[in-house]
């Protein structure tokens, strides 16, 4: 497991983390969100986040089409050209924003669509009892 330590400004911070945390782009190159690399070529991140980066909706309910593809960096590795490392990815599970407020599940599982060099580790999580069972469809 990763170590945890404090930075000097108080704050919590992950040794390693560069190597699980990941951004999710919009088409104009913006991020949109932030997510978590939780297995080999897996993410977990926000529906709104997915939502934001395909230009719909922030609330949109409906599950993205395979058709729909969204960019995921590593903003903290690079290649050995100092490129950031960069995938696309689909939505393999879906559980959609709340319709109204800020109480909902807003869980997207994101497959990449390319195996991930060996810089990134993929970090175990905590999800609720509710997103488990979709999940475990996609990660299984």
């Amino acid at each position: 497991s990763e170590a945890q330590t404090v930075s000097k400004d108080g704050a919590e911070k992950f040794d390693g983390a560069e190597k699980f945390l990941v951004r999710i782009m919009n088409a104009a190159g913006h991020t949109a969100g932030v997510g978590v690399l939780v297995g080999p070529r897996h993410v977990v991140t926000c529906a709104h986040v997915v939502n934001m980066a395909l230009g719909r909706g922030q609330r949109a309910q409906d599950a993205p089409v395979t058709a729909d593809v969204v960019t995921v960096e590593f903003p903290l590795l690079t290649d050995a050209s100092c490129s950031v490392l960069t995938f696309s990815a689909r939505v393999g599970c879906w559980i959609p924003p709340p319709k109204s407020g800020v109480a909902g599940d807003d869980i997207a599982g994101l497959v990449l669509d390319a195996d991930p060099v060996s810089l990134v580790h993929y970090k175990k999580v905590i999800v609720t009892k509710g997103a488990i069972d979709k999940l475990k469809e996609m990660f299984a």
